[in-house]
């Protein structure tokens, strides 16, 4: 993707805490020392985490504009002067309200070739959502619509198993969660395909145990739910003074400066909780280091998905 007007492929990349970072294309595979389009070393409730970003010429003026997501909040524009040089101009919207995703990985392509640009959007839960154009450079976008069918929350993150029967291996019918869509013409036939990175856990085999062992799986495990039953109210409520304190009843369409604000009235919070649950906490690590030499954890993987347009 040339970025900076010099007809050579630049690269782009987002990180957990280290902003969008570009290099500079110099051509045969080189690029120059990286340099930050959007700040790098954020703090942890300044909202600029896991930011994901994506390239395409938004307002059609022949140089490639960036839509950035992050770990929870709006999906963002930044528009290109044609050097690499990026001014935000905003928020996406649709309907008039921000559209925002937990972990959002956006993708700006023409999607329903109409030679406007349209917004796909996955999200921390393993949906895949389109929000086409209205017209070129405008923010705001029509009604979104699943791309993939949506799954219930939660299920996403939950172990799947494998299966050599089945075409990818695993039990696993769909992405898992934290997806990262992105289009393009896979098999050359002319029409755009859909790629789907995503974060998924596979099951290990069952351990087969011991009526002894199985006893006391049990009995960690009903701990483990009552302990995590206390720490679950502990978020909620830091959750909903955080709101209390910004004088909302949801995230869901909070400006950019009420977002702040509720992240630093939420880990303000958070912090006094958990440092009144402290014991609980570490109770917590110790009932899951035991219940691990009993059944084994799932392992954290992931994969490229890829689904053929009909």
């Amino acid at each position: 993707m040339d970025l900076d007007g010099d007809k050579i492929d630049d690269l782009i990349s987002g990180s957990y805490t280290g902003g969008v970072t570009f290099y500079k294309g110099l051509g045969q595979g080189k690029f120059e020392t990286a340099s930050q389009i959007l700040p790098k070393n954020v703090k942890y409730d300044s909202g600029e985490l896991a930011l994901s970003p994506c390239g395409g010429d938004w307002d059609g003026d022949g140089d490639a504009d960036l839509a950035v997501g992050q770990i929870s909040g709006p999906v963002r524009l930044l528009i290109n002067d044609g050097k690499g040089n990026f001014t935000r101009a905003g928020n996406f919207t649709s309907g008039g309200k921000e559209i925002s995703a937990g972990d959002g990985g956006p993708c700006l392509t023409d999607w329903n070739n109409d030679s406007v640009l349209d917004l796909l959007l996955g999200d921390d839960e393993g949906n895949v959502l389109l929000y086409p154009g209205t017209k070129k450079g405008s923010l705001e976008l029509g009604v979104g619509s699943a791309v993939l069918t949506q799954q219930k929350q939660g299920d996403g993150w939950k172990p799947t198993k494998r299966d050599p029967k089945s075409p990818t291996g695993l039990a696993a019918k769909r992405p898992g969660v934290r997806v990262k869509p992105f289009a393009a013409d896979w098999n050359g036939d002319g029409k755009l395909d859909l790629l789907v990175g995503d974060f998924l856990q596979v099951a290990p085999p069952a351990k087969k145990l011991s009526a002894t062992e199985q006893t006391k799986l049990k009995k960690l495990q009903t701990e483990m739910a009552q302990v995590q039953k206390v720490l679950s109210a502990a978020y909620q409520r830091a959750q909903e003074r955080a709101l209390k304190d910004v004088g909302a009843k949801s995230v869901q369409g909070l400006t950019p400066d009420q977002m702040k604000k509720w992240q630093d009235a939420y880990m303000k919070h958070y912090d006094a909780e958990m440092k009144a649950l402290e014991a609980q906490n570490e109770r917590a690590m110790v009932l899951q280091r035991e219940i691990g030499k009993l059944v084994p954890p799932a392992e954290a993987t992931g994969f490229v998905w890829v689904y053929l347009r009909k």
